[in-house]
Order: C-alpha cells, then structure tokens, then sequence
C-alpha cells in the first residue's frame, strides 16, 4: 500500500508541475515554450485531476492533498475564463447586438456525399441568421462567396477580406474599413469603421492560424472507441501541427493588437482565435478587452462543435466603453463550429 500511495504521490506531483505550465501559457510567447501553450488546452481536464486527487488524499492521507489544493486556489483566478455563472438576458432601446460565427462555409447544408447546397437547408440557414440570430453586427469567418450574397438583404453593409473568408455584416453605415493581412487565403482580419448612434466604433473580425488536427483526433477518438490499438504516430502528428500553428498564431495576435493600439475608437472585435481562453493569443486581447463570457456567459460555454470538447475558442470582446448585458452560445450543427452573441450598452469612456 506504501508503494502504491508514494507512486500516487508522484503522479500528483507530475499533474501539478503540468497545470503549473498550463498556468503560465498566457504569459509565455508560444515561440519560447511551445508545449506550455498545448498544455493550456487541457487546462479544465488538470483541474478536475487534481479535484481527484485531493478528494483521493482526504480520504487516505490527507497530509498528500496539499499540491493539488495549492493549485486549485491558483485556478480560482483563472477559473473566470473557462466556466462562468453570470449569465443574464437583458437589452433595452440603446443597446446593440454583436455576434461571431464560423460558419465552416455553412457545410451542414451540403447535399448527403456532395458540396453542393441542398436549397431547404440553405433556406432554414439563411432564416437562422437573420431571424433568431439577427444580430446589428456580424463578425463571420469562413464564408464564401455564396454566403455573403446570401445575407445581402438583411445586412446593407459588409465589409470582406479579398477572397470573402473573413467579413463584418452591419446594420449601421461605414465610415471607413480596412484589411490587416496575414500573408495566406484562410486567415485574415477586416476591421471597419461604424457609425453606431452618432458614436464611431472600431470593429474587427479575425480568423487566426487553424491547427489543422481535426481529421488526426477524430481518428484517435476512433482508435479508442473501437479499442484499436493506440497509434503514437498520430499524437506526434497532432504535436507537431500544434506547435507550428501556435506559433503562426501568437504573430498574428500581436499584429492584430498592435494595430488594436493605435485606433482611437471604441472597439468591438469577434473572432477564432483556434486557441483557448487559457492561452497567449487569448490574453493579447482579453488583456485589453473585455471578454464577453466572463461578464455575461454561463457554464462551460464551449463554442467548437466537434469532438474535441469543452473548447471555447470564438471570442466577443469589448472594449470598456461597452456594458455586457448578455451572452449566448446557440447550439445549431450549421458549422463545427457554434455562433456566439452578446448585447452590449455603449457608455462611453
């Protein structure tokens, strides 16, 4: 039992060092330790690990529990990000809606084995977004040509990067817009001016680096369903793209604040990140803005649809001109990813 307790013990002590790591991964360039930035997307898997633990020790030797207790009073601070209770519904005649949405080219209306669009299914997405979603401004990622056509009724004001994968819909008129470009076609960041209320307001939508590992997890989630055996060169294959991925994208976060920096306005921005709240691409912004969730979102709010869970890597934030008066993740299989929205008061500086 002895035994069995001291190598308990050293596997606490592993977990802990590995949540500490995953505690220092929005402080930390990716390009410096890549791996403290991989270990952050588990980061409400190492809580819960280390619940068990402290829950194992009280009942065992409670003298053990003390390293995971530790760690769990640091998450208390970062918790915030990951899983919120606040949530509300509340608007009124002076507020504005914001969502963000990456639509994966709205690829759950595709006819069965094609890529071309069942016309139904393309009607019930069109009547989703301008109807229950409806939001004044809409920050949409992996849209193509098709898409932006299909919401030019409803929206009179669209700002695109060059190949449309990126765009803001508005309801309220341009003032001015531009394009920060990040060298390739898949992601990009539009940015536009909008007169909102006689107010002038800076809006992004961004698309950052995917990691391009969904084809590779889903086949690990296979292995283990079908109790194959495990594959290790699929891991080092989701590695491997995970760490050139982050690095692309802690580049393209400090181009897109850097930019954020030098604009004079309230800004609003709604983007995908690929990467989540506990992360160095998340705190470029959040460090400056507001995060929606935090101020108004409920439970764990995950915002990626596919099998990897408990993701959360679609963002609205808000500059602190704006109130949060609401969030909400609307759980619809358009995309692989869920549209988020948040209703927001502008009261000034």
């Amino acid at each position: 039992m002895k035994l069995i307790k001291k190598i308990l013990f050293i596997l606490n002590a592993i977990l802990v060092a590995l949540s500490l790591f995953a505690f220092l991964s929005p402080y930390i360039s990716p390009e410096k330790i890549w791996f403290f930035s991989f270990l952050g997307l588990f980061f409400p898997v190492l809580m819960l690990l280390n619940i068990v633990f402290v829950l194992f020790w009280w009942l065992t030797d409670w003298k053990h529990s003390w390293l995971s207790i530790l760690i769990l009073m640091g998450g208390i601070f970062i918790s915030p990000y990951i899983l919120s209770f606040r949530g509300t519904e509340s608007s009124d005649d002076y507020s504005i809606s914001v969502a963000s949405y990456n639509m994966n080219y709205a690829y759950g209306t595709f006819l069965p084995g094609s890529q071309q669009y069942d016309q139904g299914s393309i009607e019930v997405f069109r009547s989703f977004l301008t109807d229950t979603l409806d939001a004044d401004i809409l920050c949409g990622q992996e849209i193509n040509g098709f898409l932006e056509k299909l919401l030019n009724g409803h929206y009179p004001y669209i700002a695109s990067s060059p190949n449309v994968r990126t765009t803001i819909y508005s309801k309220f008129p341009f003032i001015n817009k531009g394009i920060i470009d990040f060298g390739g076609i898949t992601n990009s960041c539009v940015w536009a001016d909008l007169l909102v209320k006689k107010d002038t307001v800076r809006v992004y939508s961004a698309h950052f680096q995917s990691n391009n590992i969904t084809k590779d997890a889903d086949q690990v989630f296979e292995d283990v369903e079908n109790r194959q055996s495990f594959k290790f060169f699929r891991i080092r294959s989701i590695l491997a793209k995970y760490k050139n991925n982050v690095i692309i994208r802690a580049e393209q976060a400090r181009k897109v604040r850097k930019h954020m920096d030098n604009c004079p306005h309230p800004i609003i921005m709604g983007v995908d990140l690929n990467d989540p709240p506990i992360s160095y691409t998340h705190r470029k912004f959040s460090s400056r803005l507001q995060d929606a969730f935090t101020i108004q979102g409920e439970g764990f709010s995950s915002s990626y649809a596919g099998r990897i869970p408990l993701l959360r890597i679609d963002n609205l934030f808000f500059s602190k001109d704006f109130e949060v008066a609401s969030y909400k993740v609307y759980s619809e299989k358009y995309s692989d990813h869920y549209p988020i929205k948040s209703t927001v008061r502008f009261i000034g500086k």
